[in-house]
């Protein structure tokens, strides 16, 4: 009875609900529907045939990926002039990634990153763009990655990308350019503040976001800092890489790590837009499309169903080390160094 007074009362409890649910709903929705297309169209019993040698070193390829990303982040939050110890660092990054993994909501662990630095520090918006910055380094070395090895196809093997690939390749990687130098270019800033959005200011977003961009100018001078990043970010996402070519090589998938550099990157660009849980079935029903999309590949794997089951090896990766996270979090929780927010404002992107 207290109850339903309560929800008599407060009706607008029950819309503010159902928006919160509908949302992850739908993420669940789209995820089983293509897991269930994959799998009902690509045959993929070597799933449980894959050997378990492989396995394990994609599963420490990958654990070894998340204490180099701690790393990297924990220098991004050192030149906002944070001194958080990579401890901390570590735990949260492997945290996020049961979160990215494991919570059908707009709860990423990029937020749980955040949140943290912003309650302990009390400087969110440093913390934000540190997160950004590492998220975004590794997405732009993924699309050097795909432009890198479209190049080298083409000019040493004769081979040559779908054309539509390759434009979306080239796009993709312009949009980076462009969006580092907005990050990074008071000229370019003011230009679009101050004369492409002069007449805009809704609710003084405008405002707020050029404010909050400050922030990663930050970054401007630090060349060491920069030259650091890159190196790491570069091992990070080879590694990452690394991991689909191994769960390739456990189900007899042997094509040249060339075909990997050129389309696990697409697949994480694609993973990376919020529509399934934790990018899966979206990695799963891109990955066929593309790697039979040249001949090489093809003559190994001509229906895509290596290529399907390869993703769900390296999902099934994901998972297992996101484990360790989840474990984590247990015991942070436990012991009060990890809070969640209740309603998070920034989401998540791999």
């Amino acid at each position: 009875m207290r109850i339903r007074g309560q929800v008599e009362a407060n009706p607008h409890n029950i819309k503010c609900i159902m928006r919160r649910l509908l949302f992850p709903l739908i993420k669940i929705a789209v995820t089983l529907v293509l897991l269930f297309w994959v799998i009902s169209k690509y045959e993929v019993s070597n799933l449980l045939k894959a050997d378990f040698g492989m396995m394990a070193l994609a599963v420490g390829i990958f654990i070894l990926s998340n204490f180099l990303g701690a790393f990297q982040w924990q220098k991004l939050l050192h030149g906002q002039d944070i001194a958080f110890p990579y401890s901390r660092a570590a735990n949260l990054y492997f945290i996020g990634l049961f979160f990215n993994n494991f919570l059908p909501s707009s709860l990423g662990g990029d937020v749980v990153k955040i949140y943290s630095v912003s309650r302990v520090e009390k400087r969110g918006r440093e913390g934000l763009a540190a997160t950004f910055v590492d998220r975004f380094a590794g997405l732009f070395l993924l699309s050097l990655f795909a432009l890198g090895a479209s190049t080298w196809l083409l000019v040493t093997v004769g081979q040559s990308v779908k054309q539509d690939i390759l434009v979306y390749i080239a796009i993709v990687f312009v949009i980076f350019i462009l969006v580092t130098a907005f990050l990074f270019s008071r000229r370019i800033g003011r230009l679009v503040y101050e004369v492409l959005l002069a007449p805009f200011n809704p609710l003084g977003l405008k405002d707020k976001f050029r404010k909050g961009h400050e922030f990663f100018h930050t970054y401007r001078h630090q060349y060491r800092l920069a030259g650091e990043v890159f190196i790491l970010s570069l091992a990070i996402q080879l590694a990452r890489v690394g991991v689909h070519y191994f769960c390739a090589l456990s189900i007899g998938f042997d094509i040249d790590f060339i075909y990997f550099l050129l389309f696990v990157p697409i697949i994480a660009m694609a993973a990376v837009i919020p529509i399934s849980f934790g990018g899966l079935g979206v990695r799963e029903s891109t990955a066929p499309f593309l790697f039979t999309s040249m001949a090489a590949v093809a003559a190994v794997d001509p229906q895509g169903s290596l290529a399907v089951t390869t993703q769900l090896l390296a999902s099934l990766v994901g998972i297992v080390v996101g484990l360790i996270g989840g474990a984590l979090f247990i015991l942070t929780r436990t012991s009060g160094k990890v809070e969640v927010p209740e309603r998070p404002s920034v989401d998540s992107a791999g």
